[in-house]
């Protein structure tokens, strides 16, 4: 018995008498080496840090002088942004994670431990209903709606032909916006089959804009664009769901035409409540965005063709002293300075839109 009691007493004593006896674990030489080198950088100099790979590390160089900075020790590192986050560094023997940050100074701090951070999917943003809103038959041939002026010129509409009806709202499938100073509305027709729908652009009395002839089977009107002139759209023809997008407006004029892949309308654009009807380009990267190995600028709706033979995309990164609006890319880009990770062979490297890539010179 007074054997049972003593290995009892042992296996209470043992892990409080180890743990008081452990300090404060030991830095990774690499992860000291790191933070000298990182401490050296002034915060008039981060905006020409570009990050560097060597081997499976990164390291920066000084996009003034194409030299190494900062050697390939960290596990990710990014451009400087006013937020402050640069990148991460693992220390496997300590188990130990490291996020990277600077300070409004530009000074560097580590924290060994990474808080997860919860996501909501983003939601999806239009006007209230209207209960009073009324259906008309459009048995002796009426084909358009009727709308009032509210507040800050929103269009309200009050009554609709019942071509436009919804299965499963009471809203019709209209959607009211502006086009050179006249009101007009985005109208799906169901088919014959109730889960497809056909889009136009009508007006009031029911006429067609030309060109907007029920003949998509995705019409969305999107802001974010350069040209402030015309109201523009991402479309898609009717046709199967592996159909191209294209951008067109309302005078009927292309860009990207049936080259844009599902990826625009699935992703990269959303709806948004201060911009409502218009869907607005949030999921980009200064109004950039990567899909099918193509760069494409949404605000100047264009291609970016400049990357090497040989090269793949990878992602996005940018730099900017100032704090970054996703939903106005005209002001961003007075600020900010936009890379592409590219690959090759397995290495990936920055390179600037003019197809400039950047690897520290020996």
């Amino acid at each position: 018995m007074k054997y049972l009691l003593f290995l009892i007493f042992i296996s209470l004593c043992y892990p409080l008498n180890a743990q008081n006896s452990s300090g404060p674990v030991a830095e990774a030489a690499e992860f000291k080496s790191m933070k000298l080198h990182l401490a050296k950088i002034t915060l008039k100099d981060w905006p020409y840090m570009i990050p560097f790979q060597q081997g499976k590390k990164w390291g920066y160089l000084d996009q003034r002088t194409i030299k190494i900075t900062v050697p390939a020790l960290a596990n990710t590192l990014y451009l400087f942004k006013p937020e402050g986050y640069i990148g991460t560094f693992n220390d496997y023997k300590n188990d130990l994670f490291y996020t990277l940050t600077l300070d409004e100074e530009g000074k560097l701090r580590t924290h060994s431990e990474q808080v997860a951070e919860l996501v909501m999917p983003p939601q999806q943003y239009g006007r209230s209903s209207n209960p009073n809103i009324k259906s008309i038959p459009s048995e002796n041939g009426y084909t358009g709606f009727e709308y009032k002026i509210v507040a800050n010129d929103i269009i309200e509409i009050t009554a609709y032909s019942d071509l436009y009806a919804s299965y499963n709202a009471k809203e019709p499938k209209l959607i009211p916006l502006w086009i050179d100073g006249k009101v007009y509305a985005i109208a799906g027709k169901t088919t014959s089959d109730p889960h497809v729908t056909h889009f136009g652009i009508i007006a009031s009395d029911g006429k067609s804009l030309a060109g907007f002839d029920f003949e998509y089977q995705k019409l969305i009107p999107v802001g974010g664009v350069k040209d402030t002139t015309s109201s523009w759209f991402l479309i898609q023809p009717i046709g199967d769901r592996d159909t191209k997008y294209s951008y067109i407006n309302h005078k009927g004029e292309y860009r990207l035409k049936d080259s844009l892949s599902s990826r625009m309308y699935n992703w990269v654009y959303q709806s948004s409540q201060q911009h409502y009807p218009y869907y607005m380009p949030v999921k980009t990267t200064v109004g950039y965005v990567l899909t099918e190995q193509r760069i494409i600028d949404t605000y100047e709706l264009k291609y970016i063709n400049t990357l090497p033979k040989g090269y793949k995309l990878e992602y996005m990164d940018y730099m900017n002293t100032k704090a970054y609006s996703k939903e106005s890319p005209d002001i961003t880009r007075q600020t900010a300075k936009v890379f592409i990770v590219v690959s090759l062979d397995d290495k990936s490297c920055y390179m600037d839109l003019e197809g400039k890539i950047y690897t520290p010179q020996q």
